[in-house]
């Protein structure tokens, strides 16, 4: 683990500059760490793909002193590297129907897989959250299977319609707002990835474990209208 300065006011925990799983159980095992120890004068923490940010006081902390503190922490737990965090698991419904499956003819053309065998694969896949970013709420999630991995679109879309699920690299993310995007666009979900009217806004969080699964369109409509109703709605997806 590399430790730099970012800013007079942050630090950078830099593991490794690759996306891998392990790589990123590292990262939210050691968050997990530094969390526990409440470190005073630290005011946040950001984890991403292979990194950890963290935000501290300069008044009542000098970079070398926190890095050192820092420093023994890792030392203490890099033994066992790949430890797995046992967090929450999300089932996310998803409608792969045509009108949501806006990019399907492209993604099948240029990975050459029949349009069920893309919904099969993606389905069967357990991914991780590997960071929040872009929007608020849009969730970074990872691996894709080799097959599915795709370029993004040549031409970003103008208007991403909120709630798309897409995929790009060998990534899948979702759309919290309409937005602009590139990703290609395989289907939509009826939970919202942020909803200021939920008591938790954001529905995912760094290391959280995502599946996915196939539903109809009358069943998309059904969730939405139960979600309208009741937006705290989202723990039955928690499994």
């Amino acid at each position: 683990m590399k430790i730099k300065p970012f800013g007079d006011k942050a630090i950078l925990l830099q593991f490794e500059d690759r996306i891998h799983p392990d790589i990123h159980s590292l990262v939210i095992h050691f968050l997990q760490v530094l969390k526990n120890k409440n470190i005073a004068g630290v005011q946040y923490y950001v984890p991403a793909f292979a990194s950890i940010t963290i935000g501290f006081d300069p008044q009542l902390w000098h970079f070398d002193d926190l890095a050192e503190r820092i420093s023994r922490f890792w030392s203490k737990i890099y033994s066992t590297p790949n430890v797995e965090k046992e967090g929450a698991m999300l089932r996310i419904p998803v409608c792969f129907d045509d009108q949501y499956a806006l990019d399907r003819a492209e993604l099948c053309a240029e990975i050459d897989m029949g349009w069920s065998d893309v919904i099969d694969l993606f389905t069967s896949t357990t991914y991780t959250v590997y960071m929040i970013g872009f929007l608020p709420g849009f969730p970074y999630l990872g691996l894709l299977p080799p097959k599915l991995a795709c370029a993004r679109k040549g031409v970003p879309r103008k208007k991403v319609p909120a709630q798309s699920v897409g995929l790009a690299g060998r990534q899948a993310g979702i759309y919290p707002s309409n937005s602009p995007g590139g990703w290609q666009i395989i289907g939509s979900t009826p939970v919202k990835p942020f909803d200021p009217m939920r008591s938790e806004y954001f529905l995912f969080e760094s290391g959280v474990k995502v599946t996915f699964q196939q539903i109809s369109t009358s069943s998309y409509k059904d969730i939405t209208r139960q979600l309208e109703d009741s937006p705290d709605g989202v723990e039955a997806f928690y499994v």
